[in-house]
């Protein structure tokens, strides 16, 4: 997944740190997921919902003791309790449980000494990330007649995230940091449905506070660094008119507001292969967006379209980047900075269309321009500003092309092109290997069929397969797509 000839490119242009973790043997990954859900509900619409999902997943490094996650767990649950309270309102309650533990050990590496590949199995470090986040909602709808309803919520979510690095050998430990991150949010949003419900209008009003405390990061000074607090009121609004039996027009607008991941803030890394620089003066990430869209839908034809233009702009945009360390080659350090501001158009279309009575096709498409529009005179005085560069991960067009068979009493398929154009991977849009994700094409197929026993058991299976014709393109910062791959799935449910 980091192929040599690739990584050796990297350091031989100044990025050094990758030579060390650069696949010498093909990667390992196995995976094992469980899933389990439950719902009740009665005659009046009272009822409950409980999900679980777990997996344990181990992915090898393509060398001898590089282990990048070593049977790491992780988990996703929640639970739904919802009741009307007669025709008036309906109260809704949520909660929900999440965790990872990923631990991943690494060792000395490979190296380029005199232009020769050395490499030195010898364990180096054993690191491991723990998250925990417990997030709760109270919602209640209120219906204001047929046409009105207003919704009023409250959020809360708790979130306790640590991280260490020991020598692997003997234990010794190099850095240990942790955060707590608390958010509190109200919203309120009211939705009308007027003119025979043809015109539909909707507004909403949110607040969200986050609160940073009980931390600690071996590496800072102090170690326990004072906490903060962020807020902010953001807006939402849409209408949606439709003009007859075949058209309608729509439009929406909104802001947003991220204040930053806690270890942005506060962590600071002087051990390992990746270290991280903390900066406690990142501004938020605000942004505004509006659209405007037609929808076209002939049943007769089995007819339905879509185009959507948008446009927006994001203010302080958050860039998030590897530099490599100065005297150390198989170091790099992340930063984060703030940049003016970016620009963001574009438009969205979709069309699906019934062309026989089992076959169907499917096509969307986004033609997207993301660019930094603004930068102040760069932090460090040695990288270059940034202003008209591509956002990073922001590809100009992307979209997919799909024929569905849907025939329940033998089989359904499906065939699928994606495509992309190019993207970078940072936002200074450097033009190397790994950074650069040329444009590709890949097809991926499925088929899936249920079949009923008795009257309350269903059996499924399905096969899929992605990267039919085994393309190789970048799917993420440094690492290439590991070719073809294919999966089978049996299940069965009960309905009772």
């Amino acid at each position: 997944m980091q192929p040599v000839d690739q990584m050796r490119a990297l350091y031989n242009s100044g990025k050094k740190s990758y030579i060390k973790s650069a696949s010498l043997e093909n990667n390992e990954y196995r995976s094992t997921h469980w899933a389990a859900n439950f719902g009740w509900e009665d005659e009046n619409g009272a009822g409950f919902f409980v999900a679980y999902n777990f997996a344990n997943l181990y992915v090898g490094g393509g060398q001898k003791n590089a282990i990048s996650l070593d049977n790491g767990n992780q988990g996703v649950g929640s639970v739904r309790v919802y009741t009307p309270i007669g025709d008036f309102m309906k109260i809704t309650a949520t909660a929900g449980h999440q965790f990872w533990d990923r631990p991943g050990k690494s060792n000395k590496g490979l190296s380029l000494v005199g232009g020769n590949l050395v490499f030195d199995p010898a364990k180096q470090f054993a690191s491991e990330s723990k998250l925990v986040r417990i997030p709760a909602e109270l919602q209640s709808d209120f219906y204001f007649g047929k046409s009105d309803i207003l919704t009023v919520g409250v959020f809360y979510s708790t979130e306790k995230m640590e991280s260490e690095i020991n020598d692997w050998v003997t234990g010794q430990n190099k850095s240990k940091s942790k955060t707590t991150t608390d958010q509190y949010a109200c919203y309120i949003q009211n939705q009308l449905f007027l003119l025979n419900d043809r015109l539909t209008v909707l507004a909403g009003l949110r607040y969200d506070g986050w609160r940073y405390y009980d931390i600690y990061d071996s590496a800072s000074d102090p170690k326990d660094p004072e906490g903060m607090y962020k807020d902010t009121v953001t807006y939402r609004g849409g209408i949606k008119y439709k003009i007859n039996e075949v058209f309608a027009v729509r439009s929406s607008g909104g802001t947003a507001f991220w204040p930053g991941a806690s270890s942005w803030f506060f962590k600071n890394t002087n051990a390992g292969n990746t270290w991280n620089e903390a900066n406690r003066n990142l501004k938020p990430e605000k942004t505004w967006m509006v659209d405007a869209g037609l929808e076209c839908k002939i049943r007769e034809w089995g007819t339905s379209m879509s185009i959507t233009p948008y446009y927006g702009r994001i203010t302080d945009m958050i860039l998030y980047r590897y530099d490599q360390h100065p005297t150390l080659p198989a170091v790099s350090i992340v930063r984060t900075r703030n940049v003016g501001e970016a620009e963001i158009y574009g438009v969205e279309s979709v069309v699906e269309q019934r062309i026989f009575e089992r076959i169907f096709l499917h096509v969307s498409h986004t033609q997207n321009h993301s660019r930094i529009v603004k930068d102040p005179t760069p932090y460090d005085g040695v990288h270059p500003n940034l202003k008209g560069n591509q956002i990073s991960n922001a590809p100009d067009y992307q979209g997919s092309a799909g024929i569905r068979y849907f025939n329940p009493a033998v089989v359904n398929m499906q065939a699928t092109l994606r495509y992309s154009g190019q993207r970078y991977y940072d936002n200074d849009n450097t033009d190397l290997p790994c950074y650069k994700m040329k444009p590709f094409q890949t097809v991926d197929i499925k088929l899936w069929r249920d079949w009923t026993l008795y009257e309350s058991l269903i059996v499924s299976a399905a096969f899929s397969c992605n990267d039919v014709f085994d393309e190789t393109y970048n799917s993420e910062f440094i690492y290439v797509n590991p070719g073809r791959t294919w999966q089978v799935n049996v299940g069965a449910r009960y309905l009772y």
